[in-house]
C-alpha cells in the first residue's frame, strides 16, 4: 500500500512540475499600439514595416509574443496611457511623454525631423523666426523638436495624418510641412513621384523608442527584456538584416 501511494505521489508531482514548467516556458504576450507611419511601420507594409518586424524579432529572442494594433496616433497614445496596451511602438521621447510613459533605452532607429516644401518659401533661412509668415502643416499630437514645439508664433495647421499634410501641400493650402523626412518622402512619392521635398531646415535627428504603459504591473520587466532582445539582435546583425530587407541603410 505504501509503495502504491508513493507511485501516486510521484505521478502527482510529475504533473504539477509539467504544468508549472509548461506555463513558465509559454511565451508571454505583449500588446503594442501604433499608427500607420510608412516607411517605418504601417499595416500595409510587409510584416508591418521594419520597426514592427525588428520589435517582434527582439521580443521573440527573449520569450515574448507580440500583437500590434493599428490606431490613430493620438488614440494609440491615450490607450497605452490608460493601460489598455503594453506600449506604443516607435515614439519620440520628450519630457511630457516621459511623465506618462516608461521608455525603452535602446533606440529602434533614427529619424530626421524638420520643415520641408516643394517650393522655395523663404529666400534665406537662418533661424526659426524666419518662418513666422509661412503656413506649416504638422501632425496632431506629434513632436518636431523642442524649439519648434515651443514656437507659438508659427502659423501651424494641424492635421490628423501626414498624408493630410501632403495633400494640403500639393493643393497649396499650406506652404510647408513639418515632420519626418523619410515618412513625407514616402507619401509624396505615392501622390507625385516627379516632385521632391526640399528641406527648409533639419531641426532634429531623433531616436525612436517604445513607450511602455506605467499602468501595467510588469512594465519595467518587459522594457528591460525588450532592450536585452534588441541588443542581442543588433550584436548578431539580425537587426541589420531586417532593416536592409526593408530598404533601410544601417549606419
Amino acid at each position: 500500500m505504501k509503495r502504491q501511494l508513493s507511485v501516486f505521489k510521484l505521478i502527482a508531482l510529475f504533473w504539477v512540475y509539467f504544468l508549472f514548467s509548461g506555463t513558465s516556458l509559454a511565451e508571454e504576450k505583449v500588446t503594442l499600439a501604433t499608427t500607420n507611419w510608412a516607411p517605418y511601420y504601417a499595416q500595409s507594409l510587409p510584416n508591418g514595416g521594419p520597426l514592427a518586424e525588428v520589435t517582434r524579432v527582439a521580443f521573440k529572442r527573449v520569450g515574448y509574443d507580440v500583437e500590434v494594433s493599428w490606431l490613430p496616433w493620438k488614440r494609440a497614445l491615450s490607450k497605452v496611457d490608460q493601460g489598455d496596451f503594453s506600449a506604443v511602438l516607435g515614439a519620440y521621447k520628450n519630457p511630457q511623454r516621459a511623465e506618462l510613459f516608461h521608455f525603452s533605452e535602446e533606440p529602434l532607429a533614427y529619424t530626421e525631423s524638420g520643415v520641408f516644401s516643394v517650393d522655395q518659401v523663404v529666400e534665406e533661412y537662418t533661424q526659426l523666426t524666419d518662418l513666422k509668415d509661412v503656413s506649416i502643416c504638422t501632425l496632431r499630437g506629434t513632436s518636431i523638436s523642442p524649439e519648434f514645439d515651443q514656437a507659438d508664433y508659427l502659423k501651424t495647421h494641424i492635421s490628423n495624418s501626414e498624408e493630410g499634410c501632403i495633400k494640403l501641400l500639393l493643393r497649396k493650402r499650406v506652404d510647408a510641412i513639418a515632420g519626418s523626412r523619410f515618412v513625407f518622402n514616402a507619401l509624396l512619392k505615392k501622390h507625385n513621384d516627379q516632385l521632391k521635398l526640399k528641406p527648409i531646415v533639419i531641426l532634429d535627428r531623433r531616436p525612436l523608442f517604445h513607450a511602455f504603459s506605467k499602468k501595467k504591473a510588469n512594465y519595467q520587466t518587459v522594457q528591460a527584456d525588450f532592450d536585452k532582445g534588441l541588443r542581442l539582435i543588433k550584436q548578431d546583425k539580425t537587426y541589420d538584416q531586417v532593416m536592409t530587407k526593408h530598404g533601410f541603410y544601417v549606419d
